[in-house]
């Protein structure tokens, strides 16, 4: 059967894909002939990257919202559906942005030669799995979705539809190179100083007038707020209604870090690289033990917030804030919540929280006093499901109940006899993937547990954990400190954890006949002072 030939006048992807492989081709050369030992070079590089691929990042943004979207409301095919609101949800646009970040914190420090070689060896990687990945997607959405447009949008529709992918791209391409290079000028003092000089002062809005703000299209504003910090965004929210709007759009909240923005007073919302815990130990055993009966005291309700009292007020309050004033409105797109090393956390607090961010994917509670109660406010109403980063390293409260509400939350995946089938035949050093997660149905897909210093956690807890299909997609997990596990139940769990990677495995020294004993990782408490080791005897 022949093609399906599409007429130019309402091809949604042509115009588009073929801006998008030009910037890729020029992405590759460019990498090729790159001096990654010259900080003046890799800088020049890095921020060409920085426009190519935040380009990139807004033409999918552009389809998932003109063309996917309006597609899925039209379709009455659940499973086609479905596929067509994940089409973007794979992309490493995003993880290929943070390793360019990452890139321009090593020019303005001096790094070793070795650093920078490994370096230059993630990013080529990087670029080259990203274009062996992109050019089929595309292709793929051009035979695929352009004609499921066809059967189901009529030609005038579809020409409407075109019009307006084409405007935004050409939009954003003028948009954000014009911001480029304002930011990269004087202009915009000296426009406001002369304001400022022939108002007096007084800046005087008049209803008459219409700025070229508001003649910008809504998928414009998003993106330059998206440039804006989170302090930056509460501030602009209070300029007026329409960009109050803006400010609070759930886009922008996918990546929450409240301790680093308030305890540490750094306000941005990219990762940054990992440190090791400098949490004060003695601080965190003095929350630990005044939520130790946490339980006992709080209602469902969680109206638990005077627990806190001990803390930094102000600190304290920034956190509130946060919790009954911004998560009501954006949680449900939180995608990443980090709570990582904070004292002032009590159970109340971390069960509001996670109550409004049922679709979290990463979250991080280490070297907190939160316990099986302040997890129930994730798990109580169907949350959870998402679960790929689930880290609780250090918190001595948690007990079994927390991994059977895990492991209910995270649903049934694939029989065991699936699972067995998706295995590869490879060495335990093997890193391909083990598992076909298409599969899975967007079920237990968990990649990274980290239980260390959980000393309260028995075999139950591992076996609850092990039943509904275990953790086909788990790669990372750390047992450290459980003192109260056994051989047997560590098998349990990792006999039906088929992508577990071996030196990423670790348990206590002390368990003789333990899984993998050639191939696993040993106890990494052994030099921590902030989390129970067994060799220690704390």
């Amino acid at each position: 059967m022949a093609p399906l030939v599409c007429p130019e006048e309402v091809d949604v992807f042509r115009i588009p894909h073929l801006r998008m492989k030009q910037i890729i081709s020029d992405a590759s050369e460019k990498i090729s002939t790159a001096n990654f030992r010259d900080s003046g070079s890799l800088g020049r590089l890095l921020s060409s990257f920085y426009d190519i691929f935040q380009e990139l990042k807004h033409h999918e943004e552009v389809e998932n919202s003109c063309i996917m979207r309006t597609l899925q409301r039209r379709l009455t095919d659940d499973q086609i559906r479905a596929i067509v609101k994940d089409v973007h949800k794979h992309s490493h646009v995003q993880e290929i942005l943070a390793l360019i970040r990452k890139g321009f914190k090593k020019t303005n420090k001096s790094k070793t030669l070795l650093t920078m070689i490994n370096y230059e060896t993630k990013l080529k990687r990087a670029i080259d799995e990203f274009e062996r990945d992109i050019i089929p997607h595309m292709k793929h959405e051009e035979e695929v979705f352009q004609p499921l447009l066809m059967e189901h949008f009529t030609f005038a529709e579809l020409k409407s539809i075109r019009e307006e992918v084409v405007g935004l791209h050409k939009a954003f391409f003028e948009v954000y190179f014009v911001l480029l290079w304002a930011m990269q000028t004087d202009c915009f003092k000296h426009y406001i100083d002369n304001v400022v000089a022939q108002s007096n002062g007084k800046l005087k809005a008049k209803s008459t007038q219409v700025t070229l703000i508001h003649n910008l299209p809504p998928e414009i504003l998003n993106k330059i707020f998206s440039y804006l910090n989170p302090k930056d965004l509460c501030r602009t929210s209070q300029v007026c209604k329409s960009w109050s709007v803006f400010a609070k759009d759930g886009q922008l909240w996918k990546h929450l870090y409240p301790v680093r923005w308030i305890c540490k007073n750094d306000w941005c919302f990219g990762e940054v690289e990992d440190t090791d815990c400098n949490c004060n130990k003695k601080v965190i055993s003095r929350f630990l033990d005044s939520y130790a009966d946490a339980d006992a005291d709080m209602d469902e309700s969680g109206e638990s917030d005077d627990d806190c009292s001990q803390g930094s007020s102000a600190q304290i309050q920034r956190l509130l804030g946060i919790t009954n004033y911004l998560l009501p409105l954006v949680g449900k797109h939180v995608q990443t919540l980090k709570l990582a090393c904070c004292p002032y956390l009590s159970n109340g607090l971390v069960f509001k929280m996670l109550s409004h961010c049922p679709n979290v994917e990463r979250l991080d509670l280490s070297q907190t006093a939160v316990s099986d109660y302040g997890l129930k406010g994730l798990f109580r109403r169907g949350g959870g499901s998402q679960l790929k980063t689930f880290d609780v390293s250090g918190c001595s409260n948690l007990t079994d109940k927390a991994l059977v509400s895990l492991s209910s939350a995270l649903g049934e995946a694939t029989s065991n006899a699936d699972i067995e089938e998706g295995r590869c035949d490879c060495t335990a050093a093997c890193k391909c993937s083990k598992v076909d997660e298409q599969n899975l149905q967007g079920k237990r897909t968990l990649r990274y547990l980290s239980l260390s210093g959980c000393y309260q956690l028995t075999d139950a807890g591992l076996r609850s954990l092990a039943s509904n299909g275990g953790l086909p997609t788990l790669e990372f997990l750390d047992l450290s400190g459980c003192l109260n596990v056994t051989a047997q139940g560590l098998c349990d769990l990792v006999s039906v954890c088929p992508s577990l990677d071996h030196a990423q495995f670790f348990y206590c020294d002390n368990i003789d006949a333990g899984p993998y004993p050639d191939t696993a990782s040993g106890c990494q408490n052994l030099e921590c002072t902030n989390r129970v080791c067994c060799r220690l005897g704390e």
